[in-house]
């Protein structure tokens, strides 16, 4: 290679070695110290070749005979100084002495025998050591039991056992299992007689907690995909209706009015109203349920404030398998599933069918009222001893709320949403002693968690926030059952411990499609889904994301902050 580039030998072989640690750190970026000299920051953009790359490192570090290489990798397990000699032998041959982990030389090592060509580019240098790749094939067998059931049916089983069971509670308002499985039967029968087609959409207006849960029950026992929505405008409206292919809206009130023009409006007033045999059209339908538990359960849709929305598509049996595997990590769920979410959120969806599936309650805490937070914590820290799923920053706010410490008395809170680090354990501990705090985080924004972690009690694991300059990277636990989870580079080559990539995870607990803005043919660019984020994996098979977003791709240049005089300007 140095001879059909025309680069010295050990300008070839540190270009290689800086690639290789460069990407140990968010930014790509390695300092470098050549001869006791500090000679600055370096940054070889991933799409110039080698030779250049070879060029550039060349005018860096010249002929020093020794090189210390440092990333800023906090925390990956991997030393942030690696040490490199080239030492020529008398016969010809060199020896590279490298100072650092087993695994850093054993992944240069392997970059060095790479073959290649005068075309290869930073990006061909090969990142996974074989070591690597065992460890990497170990971590894919994370496979579960799945449920062979809809939701729907989940519910109607339950029903039957627990008839009397209070289902749903908001406030003194209460519906019990019976009652709503007896208003949903009678709505899907409606929907069926109606025209809706087995695997078609159907919008859900509702920003009632009752008539959400019968509305979601009804369209899913009818074997449509729920698409539940707050109150939207025309715009946002034929925006969801052309992304979606609806044909159907489901709902009463003003919150319905947008849909009219795009939509066939269907009320669910009679469901709700009628006794056990009612008027003409609400009497039950015999080819109910329809769903099956591979089937498309729901469209979850993004609604930004600018911009045009996406959207998921998820299987019910990937539901099942989530909420299975949450059952099994925390155990049964007590009484009560507290949730402080819209009736349109993914939060409210995942604590409804965690409740349902438990045979619980959903308490309802309107996010709207002027007292939501307070009104969380004085069920949490009451005789009912409820779990709960909240946001990171809505439990932030509940600790706050707290007035006194409650009762020592077993109990689970579950965060969903942006990770929170350990920070919150602190306080949680000191107000819900005795209870165990989960963070599951998803990369797509879904409610179907790639990776759960269980926070530790204070003391037992040093303290990480977000925002910790020392170490930019938030815990967020090992992959969920049923779901791999990958750190790809920008060719889709996995990568192993301690390098930063982009963090993609795939498997049946996950969201099968995605609605892309602007069409309606689902589908992903490639079979994993793409969460946007930098992440990295830890030797032990634990992930770690990076608290900053990825940078725009580095301009083909390399950026360096020259820190002293004998450092030459570097050319384009």
């Amino acid at each position: 290679m140095s001879a059909q580039w025309g680069r010295p030998l050990h300008h070839v072989i540190h270009a290689i070695a800086f690639t290789v640690l460069g990407r140990q750190s968010v930014d790509g970026a390695v300092r470098l110290r050549a001869d006791g000299v500090d000679r600055g920051r370096l940054v070889l953009p991933r799409t110039i070749t080698l030779p250049e790359a070879a060029r550039l490192t060349g005018d860096l570090v010249g002929d020093a005979g020794s090189v210390v290489a440092t990333t800023a990798n906090a925390g990956s397990g991997l030393p942030e100084q690696v040490r490199l000699e080239i030492l020529h032998r008398a016969d010809g041959t060199i020896a590279i002495p490298v100072t650092g982990s087993a695994r850093q030389a054993d992944r240069l090592r392997h970059a060095w025998h790479h073959p290649y060509t005068a075309a290869a580019t930073v990006r061909d240098v090969p990142l996974v050591s074989p070591d690597d790749a065992r460890d990497l094939a170990r971590w894919d067998e994370n496979l579960a039991p799945v449920p062979a059931t809809t939701l729907d049916a989940t519910f109607s089983r339950i029903a039957r056992a627990l008839p009397a069971a209070t289902a749903v509670a908001a406030g003194d308002h209460r519906l019990s299992y019976a009652q709503v499985e007896a208003q949903a039967s009678r709505l899907a029968g409606l929907l069926v007689r109606s025209g809706v087609q087995l695997g078609e959409p159907v919008v859900v207006v509702s920003d009632r907690p009752f008539r959400a849960v019968v509305e979601q029950l009804a369209v899913l026992k009818a074997g449509a995909v729920c698409l539940p929505v707050g109150r939207v405008t025309r715009l946002r409206a034929r925006e969801l209706t052309a992304l979606s292919g609806a044909r159907y809206v489901l709902g009463d009130g003003p919150g319905v009015a947008p849909w009219e023009p795009y939509c066939r409006t269907l009320s669910a007033r009679q469901a709700h109203q009628a006794p056990e045999r009612g008027p003409e059209g609400t009497t039950p339908e015999p080819s109910l349920p329809r769903s099956g538990f591979t089937d498309v359960a729901y469209c979850l849709v993004d609604t930004p404030d600018r911009g045009r929305p996406g959207a998921r598509l998820s299987a019910h049996d990937a539901w099942g398998s989530a909420t299975l595997a949450r059952i099994r990590r925390i155990g049964r769920a007590s009484g009560e599933i507290a949730v402080c979410a819209r009736p349109w959120d993914p939060v409210f969806v995942s604590a409804m069918w965690w409740a349902f599936a438990c045979g619980g309650l959903l308490r309802w805490h309107d996010p709207a009222a002027a007292d939501a937070h307070r009104s969380v914590a004085r069920h949490l820290t009451g005789d009912s001893r409820p779990d709960a799923l909240l946001t990171a920053e809505q439990y932030g706010r509940v600790l706050a709320a707290v007035d006194r410490p409650a009762a020592p008395g077993a109990r689970a809170v579950v965060l969903t949403g942006e990770p929170a680090g350990d920070r919150p354990m602190e306080r949680h501990a000191a107000r819900l002693p005795g209870a165990r705090l989960f963070a599951e985080f998803s990369g797509d924004g879904a409610p179907l968690p790639w990776t759960v972690r269980e926070l530790p009690p204070p003391g037992t694991e040093p303290a990480k926030s977000a925002g910790d300059p020392a170490n930019p990277f938030t815990p967020i636990g090992r992959p969920a059952p049923n779901v791999r989870v990958r750190i790809l580079d920008e060719s889709g080559r996995a990568l192993p411990p301690g390098i930063v990539g982009e963090l993609r995870a795939e498997g049946c607990a996950l969201s099968c499609a995605t609605l892309p803005p602007g069409g309606t043919q689902p589908g992903y660019p490639d079979p994993l889904l793409a969460s946007g984020r930098l992440a990295r994996l830890r030797a032990d098979g634990t992930l770690e994301l990076a608290d900053a977003r990825p940078a725009p791709p580095a301009a083909p240049h390399v950026l360096v902050r020259r820190t002293s005089p004998a450092v030459g300007a570097l050319r384009r």
